[in-house]
């Protein structure tokens, strides 16, 4: 299977017009693809706001900035680019 990288590519080319199996198969792979990708943000965005409402209920006197500053390091710490999970 192509990497969606060489899919575009090769969609940005003419030639592949002539081809509408071949067109229809690379755009159910982009849609799959766009969809994971959405759920993988969701996934994001829960984690930090769970990471967000733990910082945020074990110190009440901070703020709601400092709140977002500490999870969005923690965030980044976390993440595996970092030797994280």
């Amino acid at each position: 299977m192509k990497t969606i990288n060489e899919i575009i590519k090769e969609l940005r080319n003419d030639e592949i017009k002539e081809n509408p199996d071949k067109l229809s198969e690379y755009l159910v792979v982009l849609s799959a693809s766009l969809n994971e990708a959405g759920n993988f943000e969701l996934d994001a965005e829960m984690d930090y706001a769970r990471v967000w409402e733990e910082i945020k209920l074990s110190n009440e006197k901070i703020t709601d900035k400092m709140t977002e500053m500490k999870a969005r390091q923690t965030e980044e710490n976390e993440s595996p680019a970092n030797g994280g999970v």
